[in-house]
């Protein structure tokens, strides 16, 4: 009775072993998920700006004229296209150490259209527009141009550089014609 016993728990043993081999050869290892991808953030250079400048300006409207410093402020709107093309509007008002013809200009206002072309945190940009002048008791309204680069340093701190050509023709009825060239450097806050 023992040996059938033996023989029975042998047979038993024998059977689970087999159904328990055979079970761990039906389970199907799974893979763990795929880790997500790293997205970096492109930078948008669409919003809101305000911001201020400091550079030189060289003034050129008669025999007695003189070069100095602009420092002022500037305010834009840029909206960019397909993370490439920018366009924007922006307006400025600069206080100068200019003369125009042994006038001092007190001021520029500027309103420019902005057409740029971003490389991610960079920008590089032609500007255009209308701009006026007050220098003493006379007062012009001419054109502006210009070009500049730049560079989001941060989400919002955008510093850049920018040259523009003023030209007033018969500045004020006086029959001065007079321009400026200004380069100046840029610090803008981006809401």
């Amino acid at each position: 009775m023992k040996k059938i016993l033996y023989a029975a728990v042998a047979t038993l043993a024998l059977s689970a072993g087999t159904a328990t081999a055979a079970l761990a050869a039906d389970v199907i290892a799974e893979q763990p998920p795929a880790p997500a991808p790293v997205v970096v953030p492109v930078f948008s250079w669409t919003g809101l700006y305000l911001g201020a400048n400091l550079g030189y300006g060289w003034a050129n409207a008669g025999p007695d004229d003189d070069n100095g410093f602009v420092g002022g402020g500037q305010i834009g709107y840029n909206y960019e296209f397909d993370n490439h093309l920018v366009l924007g509007i922006e307006g400025d008002m600069d206080a100068t150490g200019w003369q125009f013809d042994g006038n001092d200009v007190d001021y520029t206002i500027t309103g420019r259209g902005r057409l740029g072309y971003a490389f991610d945190r960079w920008m590089v940009y032609g500007t255009g527009g209308i701009a006026y002048a007050k220098a003493g008791d006379l007062k012009d309204t001419g054109w502006v141009a210009g070009a500049g680069v730049e560079w989001a340093a941060t989400d919002h701190i955008i510093p850049g550089i920018e040259y523009l050509h003023y030209g007033f023709r018969d500045f004020d009825n006086t029959g001065i014609n007079a321009d400026a060239d200004v380069i100046r450097a840029r610090l803008s806050f981006k809401f």
